[in-house]
């Protein structure tokens, strides 16, 4: 029997199914709510992109200090999120295992977002560097992660519908560009007309925290965990009441897809951090003008718009699999030429164009990618 979708704002007549025949549940103010998540994902690691520049250049803290207190948050990061999908596996809420986080970490995220930007400068250059460590990982190993483990997940658990996933991806990467465009655009001009100071940095910083405590009480309200109704679900979950932390880990070594998931995760991610927190630098040392990251933001807006609506077209063409094989080598071949022409700022604007426009079908495909193995690994289990 079908299950009647029921979203939005409205109560709405059932959604009917897919084209493979599978119970659709998503209406527009879901795909909009559920995106929202990912504004708030981009809005938190663009800052952090930002931050070696504001601390730096704002604060005075020496390059290799900072370089020293991010490489240590991200190695909590990276355990946080270990122990994090663990602990959602095992909560209790009667909101689901996923939306509860989003409720539990609005207050936090703005009131973090805005701290990390308010570095006490009565502080010696110790107690700014532990300062900075304490907010760096709170934001990214403890807030980042309690917002985007469950957000990953809840795809999979809203919808089992591969088409209604996709949007869902398309949605995601389509609000979280907006976010990662703001920050890479207009966030230094911002602080340049209000000043240029630390105090306008943490300004805009306030607006970007309430910005992040909106969303996420909008994404709470209107996302829903649907799939658990699902057999295969329930059974997984009961399989997994008995695995621990340590045995958890070895099934998802097992997985040969995970770890290929795990393999593009690091390049992309690897790659966005790079090119975020160096954009500044770049525009400043080597084209001559820290303005120039504005402009160069620009350049990456008509490919990217345009990348949204060739995503659907290419994974009808060729999968989701091969779009991501193209979208890398494109990737890789304007940066490649990029390396012979550092200081031209036309090759930067074109080849940092068409970089851009291969990173749009990962961004929106990636999640969707994510959740086909987690499929797998509960249809293996069951």
């Amino acid at each position: 029997m079908k299950e009647t979708a029921k979203a939005g704002f409205f109560h709405k007549k059932d959604l009917g199914v897919d084209s493979q025949g599978i119970q659709k549940t998503m209406r527009f103010s879901d795909y909009f709510a559920d995106g929202s998540g990912q504004l708030v994902l981009n809005i938190i690691s663009g800052l952090v992109g930002q931050i070696t520049y504001f601390y730096t250049d704002k604060i005075g803290v020496a390059a290799g200090a900072v370089a020293t207190v991010l490489f240590i948050a991200k190695i909590a990061d990276a355990f946080a999120q270990l122990v994090m999908g663990h602990v959602m596996d095992k909560g209790k809420s009667k909101k689901g295992i996923c939306r509860p986080w989003f409720l539990r970490m609005t207050i936090p995220a703005m009131l973090v977002t805005i701290l990390l930007f308010y570095v006490p400068q009565s502080f010696n250059e110790m107690g700014k560097l532990g300062y900075m460590l304490l907010t760096n990982i709170l934001l990214t190993a403890v807030i980042y992660t309690a917002i985007a483990i469950p957000y990953t997940s809840i795809m999979f658990l809203r919808t089992k519908s591969q088409e209604e996933r996709s949007i869902m991806g398309t949605w995601r990467a389509a609000l979280g560009y907006i976010a990662g465009s703001f920050i890479s655009i207009l966030v230094i001009p911002i602080t340049n007309l209000l000043g240029g100071t630390a105090a306008a940095w943490l300004k805009l910083a306030i607006i970007l925290g309430v910005i992040e405590f909106l969303c996420l009480i909008f994404l709470y309200r209107h996302s829903r965990e649907n799939s658990d109704v699902n057999s295969t679900v329930v059974a997984a979950k009961n399989v997994d009441e008995h695995v621990s932390l340590g045995e958890g880990a070895k099934i998802l070594f097992k997985n040969k897809y995970w770890i290929i998931m795990l393999i593009v995760q690091f390049c992309f991610q690897t790659t966005y951090g790079i090119s975020g927190a160096s954009g500044a630098y770049y525009a400043k040392w080597v084209l001559g003008s820290d303005n120039y990251v504005a402009l160069m933001g620009l350049a990456g807006l008509i490919p990217t718009i345009s990348g949204f609506f060739i995503i659907s077209p290419m994974v009808k063409k060729f999968g989701v699999t091969k779009t991501m094989k193209i979208s890398a080598w494109v990737v890789l071949i304007s940066n490649a030429i990029r390396v012979f022409m550092p200081s031209s700022l036309i090759a930067t604007l074109v080849f940092g164009a068409t970089a851009t426009l291969g990173t749009v079908p990962p961004m929106a495909l990636i999640s969707v990618m994510t959740n086909n193995y987690v499929d797998y690994s509960e249809c293996k289990k069951v």
